[in-house]
C-alpha cells in the first residue's frame, strides 16, 4: 500500500503542481483510513447465533413464556430466580417441553453475568422489584438490558404516565446503570399472547419495541422477528411512558368484558399518533 502511495506521488509529480499533488496525496490518505473503518466496528451488535438470553426471573407468565418461545428459535437461554432451586424447577420444566433446548440456570445473579441480554420482568410491587434490580450491579457489564416490567399499574393514580420502568430502573441503578445498553419490549403484549406469534388469522402479531439509540433498537429488532413476531419501533427511551399506558387500555378492555383486544390495532394507533406528531412539528404535510 505504501508502495502504491509513493509511485502514485511519483506519476502526480510530473502532472500537477505542488498544491495539487498534495490535494491528491491528501484525499488518498483519507480514503486509506476509511477503508480500515470496518475492520473497527463501532456498535456491539449482537450476534444472534452466539447469544446468551437471560431471563430475570424466568419463572413468571412473561418470563417463562418468552424463554419458551426463544429456547423453541433455538437460542441459548438462562432461567433466572432469586432462588436458585426455583429456577432449577424452571430450567427442567422448559427442557421437558423442549427437549432440545439450551439451557442454563441459576439465581438471578448468576444468569445476569453469564448473559449477553437481560429480559428484566420482574414481579412484585415497586419496592420489590427495585431490590431485586439492585442486586444486580455488581453483574452488569454491557449486557443488552430489555425491560419487560409495567410500572403503569403500579403508580398511583395522579402520577400515572409520568415515569417509565426504565426511569424507575436508571434511578435505581444510579451509576450503574451506563453499564448497560437500555431497550424495552413486549410491554403492551399480554402474557396469553405468547403462546403463538400470529393471531387467528395467520398474521404476524405486533410487539412495540424501543431503545436509547438506532443500533440498540435493530438488536431488539431482530430478538422479536427471530421468534416469529413483529417488531414495531416507538423510537427513543422517552416515549417507554406513553407505550405502557397501553397496558392500562388493554387491562380496562379486558375486565369490560372485551376480551383480549386485537393487537394488530396497536400497530394503526402508533402510526397515527406517530404521523399527528409529525404533522404538528412540521415533518410532513397533512394530508
Amino acid at each position: 500500500i505504501i508502495g502504491f502511495r509513493d509511485f502514485s506521488a511519483f506519476l502526480l509529480s510530473g502532472i500537477l503542481s505542488d498544491n495539487e499533488s498534495q490535494v491528491c496525496l491528501s484525499c488518498y490518505h483519507i480514503a486509506f483510513v476509511a477503508s480500515l473503518l470496518p475492520l473497527f466496528p463501532t456498535n456491539m451488535s449482537l450476534d444472534l447465533a452466539t447469544a446468551r438470553i437471560g431471563f430475570l426471573p424466568g419463572t413468571g407468565n412473561m418470563g417463562f413464556g418468552l424463554a419458551l418461545l426463544y429456547a423453541k428459535a433455538g437460542h441459548h437461554v438462562g432461567i433466572g430466580s432469586r432462588r436458585a432451586e426455583k429456577a432449577a424447577k424452571y430450567a427442567a420444566k422448559l427442557k421437558a417441553e423442549v427437549p432440545s433446548a439450551k439451557v442454563y440456570h441459576g439465581t438471578q445473579s448468576d444468569v445476569a453475568t453469564q448473559s449477553d441480554v437481560i429480559f428484566w420482568a420482574p414481579m412484585g410491587t415497586l419496592e420489590q422489584c427495585a431490590a431485586a434490580l439492585s442486586t444486580l450491579k455488581p453483574h452488569l457489564h454491557g449486557q443488552l438490558f430489555i425491560d419487560v416490567n409495567n410500572v403503569s399499574y403500579l403508580m398511583p393514580r395522579d402520577k400515572l404516565g409520568q415515569a417509565s420502568a426504565i426511569d424507575v430502573d436508571r434511578e435505581t441503578l444510579g451509576a450503574s446503570a451506563s453499564s448497560v445498553r437500555w431497550a424495552h419490549a413486549f410491554k403492551s403484549t399480554a402474557s396469553e399472547l405468547l403462546e403463538s406469534p400470529k393471531d387467528p388469522s395467520g398474521a404476524r402479531i405486533e410487539v412495540m419495541y424501543g431503545g436509547e439509540s438506532f443500533e440498540v433498537r435493530e438488536d431488539v429488532r431482530k430478538l422479536i422477528d427471530s421468534i416469529g413476531f413483529i417488531g414495531l419501533d416507538t423510537y427513543g427511551l422517552e416515549y417507554c411512558r406513553h407505550v405502557e399506558l397501553l397496558l392500562d387500555l388493554m387491562v380496562a378492555m379486558i375486565t369490560n368484558g372485551e376480551g383480549l383486544p386485537n393487537v394488530r390495532s396497536w400497530g394503526y394507533y402508533w402510526a397515527f399518533i406517530s404521523k399527528r406528531f409529525e404533522q404538528q412539528s412540521g415533518r410532513v404535510e397533512p394530508e
